[in-house]
């Protein structure tokens, strides 16, 4: 991370590193938010990938989510808090020719990024500018109905998916009519079975890839 000679996509896995850290140690690593976050945050103002800023920016709303008073603390500190939250804001805001978002394009994506905003609005009164609160309040509301209508999505990908399999088994089936012999009746019964079978249990793996894919356990 702190090595300007690699290359951006040579540390992709650092900060998803980071962030499984702050995921599923709760409360155990408070000695390692400032030194992650000044190295996360000194990485950023160098990163020049979008897909890495948006890694980098995820390790920031972790850290939110882990322990939002301490994390903030460390930012108003080191005095990079308007320089984090101007990038967070202004990166959520950009859209490709679509209309679709530039940058925390994934289901997860938008997961950890509500945590980490959700997580600065139960701090105590004064903490957070009533500005910068108003900020945080859009964001969330933006990045919750994107999160919703992606999930939306990708269930109807699946229901059609798991259709066209139907299908496709429907269309085995009578093709397999009307080719039969009586006599093989039982085998070709068998054999149909055991082909639906195996296609109903690779749609089902499909289907539990796309629901658990990227969702870490706590989250």
């Amino acid at each position: 991370m702190t090595d300007r000679n690699i290359e951006d996509s040579d540390i992709e896995s650092a900060p998803k590193l980071i962030e499984v850290v702050f995921q599923n140690c709760k409360g155990q690593v408070d000695q390692w938010v400032e030194p992650y976050l000044r190295l996360t945050i000194d990485r950023l103002q160098r990163a020049e990938t979008s897909y890495l800023k948006s890694l980098l920016i995820q390790v920031v709303a972790n850290m939110l989510y882990y322990n939002p008073g301490l994390t903030l603390g460390v930012l108003h500190n080191t005095g990079l808090a308007s320089t984090v939250f101007d990038h967070w804001f202004q990166m959520l805001q950009q859209k490709r020719k679509s209309g679709l978002p530039a940058n925390f394009k994934r289901e997860h994506d938008k997961k950890v990024c509500c945590l980490g905003l959700t997580s600065l609005l139960a701090l105590p009164g004064g903490q957070f500018p009533d500005e910068a609160l108003q900020r945080v309040f859009r964001a969330t509301l933006d990045l919750l109905v994107a999160y919703k209508n992606q999930i939306a999505e990708a269930a109807k990908e699946t229901e059609v998916d798991y259709e066209n399999e139907l299908n496709g088994l429907e269309s085995d089936e009578d093709d397999d009519d009307d080719g039969s012999d009586g006599e093989m009746g039982m085998d070709d019964t068998e054999e149909g079975d055991e082909a639906e079978s195996k296609k109903l249990k690779k749609l089902a793996a499909q289907v539990c890839q796309m629901l658990f894919i990227d969702i870490p356990c706590q989250l």
